[in-house]
């Protein structure tokens, strides 16, 4: 995998949690969870900085404050949906992502449940790990259909041009089918 494919695989994912900002129903997998978390924290440190840069600005300063304080509180709605999804995927309530309001001990609570791995098909859903299991290899195809193309493994619609499924993380690459050689004659033998 070269490193344009690796942006498009993981920005693929940090795009499905925003897509997702406000269901709280399903599940998340740790892959979902864990790469929107790491991608804001880069976000956030390079915010961080430019409002460092430009807080010496009079007026301007201000200006990049509000916006950072704005994004920020998306972000943590954000964050508490997907945590909610990834909650749900360990087969727990939503309701147990309000353990990190306990000081000192509850963030860790909620971090070791956020880091377990899915269980089985649960009341929240089926395991998102299902699909995976059944990759293209298994001969799962992808369809593009009007420029939107549609997983084979999951079936969720995707983005044209991308290359793996924001939902499941599989390949959305068609395998072509090479057409056959030009003026090639079939041999047919007579029997007598």
């Amino acid at each position: 995998m070269d490193l344009k494919e690796m942006f498009d695989y993981y920005f693929n994912f940090y795009m499905e949690v925003f897509r997702k900002f406000t269901v709280f129903e399903g599940r998340a997998r740790r892959r979902e969870f864990w790469t929107f978390w790491v991608l804001n924290l880069i976000v956030g440190v390079a915010i961080g900085i430019v409002c460092a840069i430009f807080s010496y600005i009079p007026g301007i300063g201000r200006l990049f404050n509000f916006i950072s304080y704005l994004a920020s509180f998306a972000i943590f709605v954000i964050t508490f949906t997907v945590g909610v999804r990834r909650l749900h995927d360990t087969n727990r309530s939503g309701w147990t992502f309000l353990l990190e309001l306990i000081p000192l001990v509850g963030w860790i609570i909620v971090i070791i449940f956020l880091i377990q791995d899915s269980t089985d098909d649960n009341k929240y859903g089926p395991n998102p790990k299902k699909n995976e299991s059944n990759n293209s290899r298994s001969g799962s195809v992808t369809k593009s259909i009007g420029g939107t193309v549609f997983c084979g493994e999951c079936g969720k619609k995707n983005e044209a041009g991308s290359k793996f499924c924001a939902s499941c993380g599989g390949s959305l690459q068609q395998k072509s089918k090479k057409p056959p050689a030009s003026g090639a004659a079939k041999k047919t033998t007579k029997k007598k």
